[in-house]
């Protein structure tokens, strides 16, 4: 099979958990009427799905270490289906989100055997290349999925778009069964041993590179879950707006992803993957002082803030992508676990964070703002304290397929 198919398989596998968030976000209204929860309660089936995306992702590297890539994607999405069908015939919110914690920990095998796969096939400039053309593809959840949801909504009840999930992972199994091959190029017998857990979590975090960037994704990965949380109360209260144009809102953000991975990509072969991932967090400070005055001025409107997330969007992702692939590039023999580990630490730390800052935000367009920038300035600043440390240095070799 050609490699850019699996490149863009991985792409959608990578999308299953923003396919599984954003077709939900125009029904927390409805889920809560329906199920009388809480509104609060109902923004929380996104941390609890990403936090079990973090913690099953934790181990999901390692297993496909050991029997391979394959084998992880197929029980993933095994279980990532069952965990659908509890939420299918839900009859409260308590029941939908145990649903969701099992969708998340089967869904986890996706971004984690996706990385893992990318790894085994490329590295260096052509691992950072192919990374971002996999996240453009992921830009397909976050525009189909919202408009997806409203189109649904309009027919049938909330549990259609949990039928559209299942449909979605059943496509991918199915894939992954009868056409994908196995890339890992050697299996290691040992790698769910406790001991290699250790000595692979040392490893990861001694290489100066690699810690680094695993502790920007937290950061970076909390901006993003603040979007996600929030954005559907904000647009509610602040707009009233909900249902069919909030989905059409929501989705135009994610043209601005592919917009970001189109120029990441070739930025990458001019300037570098460092320089490209710092010339994004400045745009992304830049446009999240915008978000912010505007805000302050107490000047937003809908059609703004959903402009003004294109532009944020095109750069956040940028930054994620080449922290995934600076992150892995000096793992190549231990790719499945350092993307498991990647995958955890962003995305439980960022569940954790983003769910206390949701309570506290509770729709606040002007508090949203700040936190956006807060994390801005944090990501800003801390890589261009990396790039003094490793001015005139090469941080990671010339790409090359492995």
């Amino acid at each position: 099979m050609h490699n850019r198919i699996i490149i863009i398989y991985c792409g959608l596998l990578l999308t299953l958990t923003a396919f599984s968030i954003d077709i939900l976000l125009p029904a927390f209204s409805r889920i809560a009427t329906d199920l009388d929860a809480s509104y609060y309660k109902v923004e929380l089936l996104i941390p609890a799905f990403l936090a079990a995306v973090g913690i099953g992702q934790l181990v999901g590297g390692s297993l496909s270490d050991r029997f391979g890539r394959r084998a992880v994607i197929k029980a993933g999405l095994s279980i990532y289906i069952l965990g659908v069908i509890v939420s299918v015939f839900a009859t409260n919110i308590d029941t939908v989100l145990a649903g969701r914690i099992l969708q998340g920990l089967g869904g986890s095998a996706g971004p984690v055997v996706a990385r893992s796969i990318i790894r085994d096939l490329y590295s260096g400039k052509e691992l950072a290349r192919n990374m971002a053309l996999a996240v453009a593809v992921f830009a397909f959840g976050p525009i189909v999925a919202p408009l997806a949801g409203a189109a649904l909504l309009l027919i049938f009840d909330w549990r259609a778009l949990f039928i559209m999930m299942l449909i979605f992972a059943a496509s991918l199994l199915a894939f992954c069964v009868f056409f994908l091959p196995e890339t890992i190029h050697e299996k290691n017998p040992h790698a769910t041993r406790t001991s290699i857990f250790v000595k692979n979590t040392i490893t990861i975090f001694t290489q100066p590179q690699s810690r680094f960037y695993l502790l920007l994704s937290g950061v970076m990965m909390s901006m993003i879950m603040i979007i996600l949380i929030n954005l559907p109360a904000i647009y509610q209260l602040n707009f009233g707006i909900t249902g069919t144009l909030f989905a059409i809102l929501f989705a135009i953000h994610g043209f601005g992803i592919i917009i970001g991975q189109i120029i990441n990509r070739r930025l990458i072969e001019t300037i570098g993957i460092e320089r490209t991932a710092t010339m994004g967090a400045g745009s992304l400070l830049i446009i999240s002082l915008v978000i912010a005055a505007v805000a302050l001025a107490d000047l937003m409107g809908p059609w703004l803030l959903a402009g003004l997330l294109v532009v944020h969007a095109t750069s956040y992702l940028v930054v994620y992508a080449n922290a995934a692939a600076l992150t892995l590039d000096p793992h190549g023999k231990i790719a499945g676990f350092t993307s498991s580990f990647y995958g955890f630490f962003s995305q439980v730390v960022s569940s954790i964070i983003g769910a206390l800052l949701a309570i506290f935000i509770q729709g606040n367009i002007v508090t949203w703002s700040l936190m956006l920038l807060g994390f801005a300035i944090i990501t800003f600043s801390a890589l261009l304290w990396r790039q003094s440390r490793s001015a005139d240095k090469i941080s990671i070799k010339p790409g090359k397929k492995s």
